[in-house]
C-alpha cells in the first residue's frame, strides 16, 4: 500500500456498473420529529482530508466516509457481524475504471445519530485491494448518494459539524454563499467550474481526498500551461491501484461559481474517468448540499486564501514490503539532481529511525511528517551505504 500526499492524489469515488435503483423507504426519525421540519447536528473527525462520520448498524457503531460520489458500502466484515442476507451481485467500478464483483445485501437499519434510514441495498466487500479505504475507516464503510438524496447537508469543516435538514431553508451560514447548480447522472454530483476561463465538468466528490483532477483530456486542453511530471504516480480507487501518469499544472484562475481562485495548482490523470473536485479545496468553504433543490452553496471562510500557490516536498515516501522507500518524485526537482530516485530505502529520518511498522501507521506517520515539516534530512541508502539528505518544501509554482 502507497501513501497519499498532494502529489498523488488518492481516488475513492464508487461508481456502480449497470446499477438499478433500491427500492427504499423514506428514512424515519427516532425523534418526534415528522420526515420534514428536522434539524440535526452531528460530529465527524477530518483525517488525511476525509470526512469521516459514526454509523449505527445492528447496535454497533462504525466509522464511514462520507463520499458523495459513492453509493453504499460496507466492509464483508459488516455483512457477516450482523448476519445481513445476499440479495445479488454486481460489478462496481472505482474511479480509475478498476472493477471488481461485489455482494449486494439488504441493510433493514442504519443509524446516524438519531436519524434512521431503513431498507437499503449497499454493496459489502473486502477491502484488500484498497488499503486506503481499510487504513480510514477499518472494517466500516461508505456513505453516499443513496442515504444522502433524502437531506440537506451542511459540512463545516472548521467546527468538524454537519447539519442534516429536511431541506436549506432557516440552515444558517448561506447569506453570503456561491451557488452552483448540481446535477446527479447515474447518482453521480457533477457541477461546472472553470480553469483560465474554459468550463470543466467535475464530479463533486467528497470522497476525492485530494484538490482538482482532471482526466486526461486535460492533457490536450491545457498542453500550454506550465507543469511538472510525477515520476513514479500510480492511481488508487475502492478496486485496488494502477500505473498513472500525472502531471501537476498551474492555472491563473479557477473558478467555482463567482469564488476565484488564483494560482491554482490541478493535476491531470490518465486513469481517472471522471474529473474530480475533491476535499482539499472543497474545505476552504462551508459546503451546503440541497439535492432536492438541485443545488451547492459555498460559503467561504473568513480567513480562507483563495491565492494558492503550491509549495510542496517534491518526493513522498511509503511502506513497501517491508522497506521504507521514496515513492514518487517531481522530474527534474533538486530532490532528483540530488540524485535522489523512486525505490531508493529510506533508513532513518531526521537522524533517527521511522516509528512505523505496517501499513496504516506508516500511512499516517508519513502523511502528518510531510504535512507538518518545512525541512527533512532523510538516510538512503545508496550502493548499500547510507547517505544523508537534506530536504526542503519548495515552492513549485
Amino acid at each position: 500500500m502507497k501513501i497519499y500526499n498532494l502529489l498523488l492524489l488518492y481516488l475513492l469515488t464508487c461508481w456502480g456498473a449497470s446499477a438499478q435503483p433500491d427500492s427504499y423507504t423514506a428514512f424515519k426519525t427516532e425523534t418526534d420529529w415528522a420526515a420534514t421540519g428536522f434539524y440535526y447536528e452531528i460530529p465527524f473527525e477530518y483525517k488525511q482530508n476525509a470526512i469521516i462520520i459514526k454509523a449505527d448498524i445492528g447496535g454497533t457503531l462504525y466509522d464511514f466516509i462520507l463520499d458523495t460520489g459513492a453509493g453504499l458500502v460496507i466492509s464483508d466484515e459488516i455483512a457477516r457481524e450482523n448476519n445481513l442476507s445476499v440479495v445479488s451481485q454486481r460489478t462496481i467500478a472505482g474511479a480509475n475504471n478498476l472493477r471488481q464483483k461485489v455482494k449486494v445485501v439488504k441493510i433493514d437499519s442504519l443509524k446516524i445519530g438519531k436519524l434512521t434510514f431503513r431498507d437499503y441495498d449497499a454493496d459489502a466487500m473486502d477491502y484488500i485491494d484498497s488499503g486506503l479505504t481499510e487504513c480510514t475507516v477499518g472494517n466500516g464503510g461508505i456513505i453516499g448518494y443513496k442515504i444522502m438524496q433524502n437531506a440537506a447537508w451542511q459540512i463545516n469543516y472548521k467546527k468538524g459539524t454537519i447539519s442534516i435538514a429536511d431541506g436549506v431553508v432557516g440552515m444558517p451560514n448561506l447569506s453570503k454563499a456561491v451557488r452552483l447548480p448540481l446535477e446527479i447522472k447515474n447518482s453521480i454530483p457533477f457541477v461546472d467550474i472553470k480553469i483560465n476561463g474554459k468550463k470543466e465538468r467535475v464530479v463533486f466528490d467528497l470522497g476525492y481526498f485530494g484538490s482538482l483532477l482532471l482526466n486526461k483530456k486535460g492533457f490536450k486542453r491545457y498542453k500550454n500551461l506550465h507543469y511538472v511530471t510525477i515520476e513514479g504516480s500510480y492511481s488508487e480507487g475502492i478496486s485496488g491501484r494502477k500505473k498513472d501518469t500525472f502531471k501537476i499544472y498551474k492555472a491563473d484562475t479557477v473558478n467555482l461559481g463567482t469564488a476565484s481562485y488564483t494560482n491554482k495548482a490541478f493535476a491531470v490523470s490518465d486513469q481517472i474517468v471522471f474529473s474530480l473536485l475533491g476535499n482539499k479545496l472543497i474545505k476552504d468553504f462551508i459546503v451546503t448540499i440541497d439535492y432536492k433543490g438541485s443545488s451547492i452553496y459555498l460559503t467561504p471562510y473568513v480567513d480562507a486564501s483563495l491565492d494558492k500557490g503550491y509549495t510542496d516536498f517534491d518526493i513522498t515516501l511509503s511502506y513497501d514490503d517491508n522497506k521504507f522507500i521514496i515513492e514518487t518524485i517531481i522530474e527534474n526537482s533538486e530532490s532528483e539532481k540530488m540524485g535522489l530516485n523512486t525505490g531508493d530505502e529510506v533508513v532513518a529520518i531526521n537522524g533517527k529511525p521511522i516509528e512505523c511498522h505496517n501499513t496504516c501507521d506508516c500511512q499516517d506517520y508519513f502523511f502528518n511528517l510531510l504535512h507538518n515539516s518545512e525541512e527533512l534530512k532523510i538516510t538512503v541508502l545508496k550502493e548499500g551505504m547510507p547517505k544523508e539528505y537534506t530536504l526542503k518544501k519548495n515552492k513549485i509554482f
